[in-house]
């Protein structure tokens, strides 16, 4: 079977890199090559075998600005008769295995909203989310060293999303296109 982009998600620091010209030749890239996009505002409804999905994005810099746009976002695709929200969220920082308030606070948003599925760049397996049905926790690259944390306390993200996958009943995907032996 064929593989396929069904939707990118555009809410990322990268995408503002080339000011205007570069959002505008991204989005018409996009579309040329019909994939849709959500992100920044832009939502996106796919319907698939009489079901709906709605998808939505945002970057933490955007969050801080205005902190109700998740849940407005998933309100809006709600009513679009979405039976199932992705949310994707570009948080944190590069290379860190450590989570941070911002992300901890835009995860609960999308919880508290209802989101029901969230997207988040960057490490982020922190207990004091309270995800209301967590079944699956996917860990991408899970062979990169960005997952060990080298602070104290040292841990593992990957044996963290393992642990509270456990503790959820949820399943764990770990990815890699080059995995480790100890992973594989």
């Amino acid at each position: 079977k064929a593989c396929s982009i069904e939707q990118v998600n555009i809410a990322n620091n990268h995408f503002v890199d080339y000011q205007e010209k570069g959002k505008v030749s991204t989005k018409n890239a996009l579309r040329e090559a019909g994939i849709p996009f959500s992100g920044y505002s832009q939502l996106y409804v796919w319907d698939v075998k009489g079901h709906r999905i709605g998808f939505a994005g945002v970057r933490e810099q955007i969050y801080n600005q205005r902190p109700e746009i998740i849940a407005e976002e998933t309100r809006k695709l709600r009513d679009q008769g979405c039976e199932v929200v992705i949310y994707s969220c570009h948080w944190g920082t590069e290379y860190s295995p450590e989570h941070n308030e911002k992300q901890i606070e835009m995860a609960s948003a999308c919880a508290y909203a209802g989101v029901d599925i969230v997207i988040g760049t960057h490490a982020i397996l922190s207990p004091s989310i309270q995800f209301h049905d967590l079944g699956l926790i996917i860990i991408d690259e899970c062979h990169e060293g960005s997952y060990l944390s080298e602070q104290v306390p040292k841990y593992s993200a990957v044996e963290t999303a393992i642990e509270r996958a456990r503790l959820s009943d949820a399943k764990v995907v770990l990815g890699s296109a080059t995995p480790s032996v100890e992973i594989y």
